[in-house]
């Protein structure tokens, strides 16, 4: 079947408006917007986490009697894990669907903010590892996500825009990581008390704002439109019938893929 349209037409039109081509039914809801903010704002809340204990390395280090380079390992602990299972999560997120890849998100969100509670007395510092840990693997869920919810929920002419909203949440956040934790916590090493009170409030105020974002993620995040948002997500239902191997295979094998990823 050939099918001839013109999918730049329709930004011209309502977001209630359906488009059929013969036998494909296609619609771009208003919900696509809130989906994209609430992924966006959760890519936020995530990256914040990342350089929390070394944008206050001095601190850190005193605090915990620590060196610098166990601090840097609380920031490096991100690139090692998402190094190592970068793959392997790639293959789960590929046969969970998008709701359930955005849930797991917000869970290890939750479950790192809240593991800085045991954080707050100067021997811990084990538990700051294990919160960046948790940390980084809601990072690896959601480098995965924008592309999958761009190509779900967004006509063809919006996918670099929605692609580029969702990965700015992340750089953004990681801006506010630098910022947050040095505003609150006192930057003097004589007052471990104060250090302490600094990151239980830190402590606080994430953990209250990813519970929340998860109960939203959990009852609001839907996984996919009823229908389509454009004739390839469509087309692209129909074909998939190859294994996620196969497709990174076949990027490999692209030159424009290897010379994006040389450039990145």
């Amino acid at each position: 079947m050939v099918i001839t349209s013109n999918e730049n037409c329709m930004s011209s039109q309502s977001v209630t408006d359906i488009v059929l081509q013969k036998d494909v039914n296609i619609k771009v809801y208003k919900r696509r917007l809130w989906m994209l903010c609430l992924f966006s704002f959760l890519s936020m809340m995530s990256a914040m986490l990342f350089p929390q204990y070394v944008a206050m390395a001095n601190v850190t280090m005193c605090f915990y009697d620590v060196s610098m380079e166990a601090v840097n390992w609380s920031g490096m602990i991100y690139m090692l894990v998402y190094a190592v299972f970068a793959f392997p999560i790639s293959s789960v997120v590929n046969y969970l669907d998008l709701r359930w890849t955005v849930i797991c998100t917000a869970f290890w969100n939750v479950l790192a903010t809240a593991m800085q509670f045991a954080t707050l007395t100067p021997n811990s510092f084990v538990y700051v590892m294990v919160s960046s840990f948790f940390g980084s693997l809601s990072n690896l869920f959601v480098l995965a996500v924008p592309p999958v919810l761009a190509a779900k929920w967004f006509p063809s002419q919006e996918l670099s825009r929605a692609c580029a909203i969702g990965v700015f949440g992340n750089q953004l956040g990681v801006a506010l990581g630098f910022v947050l934790s040095p505003s609150i916590v006192s930057s003097e090493c004589s007052q471990k008390d104060q250090i302490s009170i600094g990151k239980r409030n830190v402590a606080y105020i994430l953990t209250a704002v990813n519970v929340m974002v998860f109960a939203l993620v959990t009852f609001t995040f839907q996984n996919t439109p009823k229908l389509p948002p454009s004739l390839s997500e469509s087309q692209r239902k129909k074909d998939n019938d190859q294994s996620h191997i196969q497709v990174v295979l076949s990027m490999l094998k692209n030159p424009n893929f290897i010379l994006i990823n040389i450039m990145y």
